[in-house]
Order: C-alpha cells, then structure tokens, then sequence
C-alpha cells in the first residue's frame, strides 16, 4: 500500500517568479518519489502529526522550471534569488552577481524569519495575558479566548 504525501509551499501559490537566466517565467514543477521503509529518509516522511504510515511513501515535492529554458531550480534558492533580482533591478542575473549577493541575502531572510517568530509569539503570550486578565475580572477564572 502506498501511502501519499505532498508538499508545497504558500508562497508558490501566492507570488510570481522569474528564471534568472532568461527572465522567462517560472512554473510549478512536480517531482514525485517513492521512499520506502529501509531509505534513510522514511523517518521523516512517514508520519504526518501523529498519523504514521505503515509501508511506503510517495512524495510529491514542488519546484519550478522555466518555461522557456527548462531550468530547474528549488523554491528556497528561488525565494533568495528573487530578492536579489528585486534588490538590483533586473530579471537576468550571473552566476557571479548570484555568488556575491547570496550570504547576505540569505542572512537577512533569517533574522526576518527570527523577527516574526518573535513577533507572533509576543502576540500569543498578549492574548494568553487578556484571556486571563479578563478571566479573573468576570469572577470565571478560565482559558477563554476572546476573538
């Protein structure tokens, strides 16, 4: 029995990308494979929350290819791709203008990603703090989210 998975990111769905090296556009691209029990990745993939899979799995994962000069290339090296196009002002783009922009590039998506989670969990712990204060205020101390 093949149990089936598939993975996709939101920002696939959401955002328009371009082929830095023909400035053609990108489209989402299937790869499917099969992992079975013995594969060192099965681990990983055989569960989803705390549903396990029993025998193999077939996962889908998406990336994208150009249209027109059939490059493929995976959605994270896109995302930092991307903002380097977005940050110099063109679609096509060297190996070289890759190379030099890509620590930096990548470095700053990460302190963005850490900022949000701070973020968001700030907002948790605020709205954990009203649903209590207003808890103990009505006389019911109880976890009632107010939304």
């Amino acid at each position: 029995m093949k149990n089936k998975k598939a993975s996709i990111s939101t920002g696939m769905l959401t955002r328009k990308f371009y082929c830095h090296m023909c400035g053609g556009s990108l489209n989402k691209y299937a790869r499917t494979r099969i992992i079975k029990p013995g594969d060192p990745d099965y681990r990983e993939h055989s569960r989803i929350g705390r549903t396990h899979f029993i025998g193999d799995v077939e996962l889908t994962e998406y990336d994208f290819k150009c249209s027109s000069c059939e490059n493929i290339i995976k959605y994270d090296d896109q995302r930092v791709i991307s903002e380097i196009q977005k940050q110099l002002s063109k679609n096509t783009l060297s190996e070289e203008e890759i190379a030099q922009n890509e620590g930096r590039i990548r470095d700053a998506m990460n302190k963005r990603a850490k900022i949000t989670k701070i973020v968001w969990s700030a907002i948790a712990v605020l709205l954990l703090a009203l649903s209590i204060y207003f808890g103990i205020r009505s006389g019911e101390f109880s976890f009632k989210f107010y939304f």
